[in-house]
């Protein structure tokens, strides 16, 4: 089952943050995360948990706004979009694509563009195939430089 995200989700939700950012080699800052993240449910922002057996096995945000230029579009851009490594790899994909496949029906009712990204790294191979045969494009490139 997939249901919004609630205030009560947070610590759930903040362990779901914590394990993909370790897996993608992401910065993590849970007491900055936690503030981000109930501020974008106090916005009401596209944040759902699925649920197996009422556990939580997977969680899927993103941020909607206007396109930078031009506002007429709208645009949700995932932030993060995970499944418990508890699970199976079989399983773990399948909670993904159910969370995915939510968004994406509720972005394509609401005619919002949908934006994915993905770190540059072999194990996202398979997520990059997943988007591409429910028919993400690839758009741009994106550079980073750290200092």
């Amino acid at each position: 089952m997939i249901r919004p995200a609630t205030k009560d989700d947070i610590e759930i939700i903040l362990d779901m943050v914590q394990e993909d950012c370790l897996e993608m080699g992401y910065p993590y800052n849970r007491p900055h995360m936690k503030d981000q993240i109930l501020g974008l449910i106090a916005l009401e922002c596209p944040i759902f948990i699925n649920e197996h057996k009422d556990v939580p096995v997977g969680v899927i945000a993103g941020i909607v706004s206007p396109n930078l230029f031009s506002p007429d579009i709208l645009e949700i851009r995932e932030f993060i979009w995970h499944g418990v490594q508890s699970l199976s790899n079989i399983g773990r994909a399948r909670v993904m694509v159910e969370l995915l496949d939510y968004l994406l029906d509720m972005a394509k009712k609401a005619k919002i563009n949908f934006h994915a990204s993905l770190p540059v790294d072999k194990k996202t191979d398979s997520l990059k195939d997943l988007l591409i045969r429910r028919g993400f494009k690839l758009t741009e490139y994106y550079f980073r430089m750290e200092f």
